[in-house]
């Protein structure tokens, strides 16, 4: 799956999780309600009260897990080109290219010399992808490699 596929599950997901929780709470209001004065809540309050501290002063063993964690996210392999800035694939041609260190008008001369369709320099690096089949990734990397 692509990166916008990934962002509709999640956001999907993410909504009927809510949804149900919400669901959930009313379904069980009494029990909830009583539970808030049971000696679970208590011990259950504490524990995420202690995981919260110790996840924010970053102390054993909650550094270790993020420790691990950021070791795992750097064995992943990096792509060889990155886009210029967080979510640049929804940045216009003309944006995309002066970041790039490229002419807007030559980027455009750029990518349409390639084959790829592009209607003008307001279209974004993601409309431009998606109209010739590719990822924005590819877009800014042709235009990078013909600077």
């Amino acid at each position: 799956m692509d990166k916008d596929q990934w962002d509709t599950l999640h956001t999907v997901f993410g909504l009927l999780m809510i949804l149900f929780g919400i669901w959930h709470v009313i379904l069980n209001w009494k029990a909830i309600v009583k539970y808030f004065a049971s000696k679970e809540f208590f011990i259950t309050t504490v524990a995420v009260l202690l995981i919260t501290v110790g996840s924010v002063a970053n102390v054993p063993p909650f550094k270790t897990i993020m420790d691990a964690g950021e070791k795992i996210k750097k064995s992943w392999p990096r792509p060889k080109v990155m886009l210029p800035a967080p979510h640049a694939e929804l940045f216009p041609l003309k944006k995309v290219a002066k970041l790039a260190g490229v002419p807007p008008q030559k980027a455009l001369s750029i990518l349409r010399s390639k084959g790829l369709k592009v209607d003008s320099l307001n279209e974004t690096l993601k409309e431009i992808a998606a109209k010739n089949d590719t990822t924005p990734a590819r877009v800014y990397k042709l235009l990078i490699r013909a600077k």
